[in-house]
């Protein structure tokens, strides 16, 4: 019989605690596991995975506000496989305010999503919040952002920074999917509205793809963009799409603008 599981889970800070509070959660089964969390009203994340298989843990850290800035740390890492079903997982931070002063736009986000048919799929992706910065993989995490399938796939990854900035990739295809995608960064400093996409420390996002497929990435910058050697002012609309049909790599997808 098919099993279904599904979770609610909501972290609420109690006054006068000064340590954090630790979350993990696992599953193993066919049927549907989701999980929505919020940390008082700086951030909130809703995971969910569907399919006649699914696996995978949760983990999520609810940091300490000791300098008493208003806002706590986040930081949650999700690693899911499913087999004939999707994953998806959203990640918001809701508040960057230090009294009257805000650090950056308060509507930061990271979607991700992967999905397969006839075959499995797996993300593994960490994301984490405070007061000034929001982004994937930081310092918490050592590993990459990783995007795998085979089958009839499907896999596409978001950031938003304010109304106006985002960058994302989109993969689809009949065959295999492997993303490397490494860090997303997005600028803390007041209004700042800055995107670094993919862009590890040492080494940038890579994919690669064999059958026949698509590949694709975007973004809009309101005032300027770069990637490689290539500059340019903004507002700058960057989109960059490719379709195959025996097979694709890129080694650096990376790019950067605010």
């Amino acid at each position: 019989m098919k099993q279904i599981i599904w979770l609610a889970v909501f972290l609420i800070a109690i006054s006068g605690v000064s340590a954090a509070t630790t979350v993990d959660m696992n599953w193993n089964g066919g049927g549907t596991f989701g999980a929505n969390f919020a940390v008082d009203d700086d951030a909130t994340a809703a995971f969910t995975t569907v399919g006649s298989f699914a696996s995978g843990t949760f983990h999520m850290t609810e940091g300490v506000d000791s300098t008493g800035w208003g806002v706590k740390p986040v930081s949650t890492k999700v690693n899911a496989e499913v087999t004939n079903g999707f994953i998806q997982y959203q990640y918001d931070r809701t508040d960057s305010y230090y009294g009257s002063e805000q650090y950056g736009p308060v509507d930061r986000s990271s979607y991700s999503y992967i999905d397969s048919m006839g075959g499995t799929a797996e993300l593994e992706l960490n994301a984490r919040s405070d007061v000034f910065k929001f982004g994937t993989n930081g310092a918490h995490w050592a590993d990459s952002n990783s995007f795998v399938a085979d089958g009839t796939y499907y896999a596409e990854h978001k950031i938003e920074n304010g109304a106006d900035n985002f960058a994302f990739f989109k993969a689809g295809g009949i065959g295999t999917l492997d993303i490397e995608h490494q860090k997303d960064s997005t600028g803390g400093d007041y209004n700042s509205a800055s995107i670094n996409f993919g862009k590890g420390t040492y080494v940038g996002s890579d994919v690669t793809q064999t059958g026949v497929g698509s590949f694709g990435v975007g973004a809009h910058y309101e005032n300027g963009f770069e990637m490689g050697g290539v500059i340019a002012g903004g507002p700058v609309d960057y989109s960059q799409n490719f379709n195959f049909g025996d097979g694709f790599s890129w080694t650096d997808y990376s790019f950067k603008g605010d």
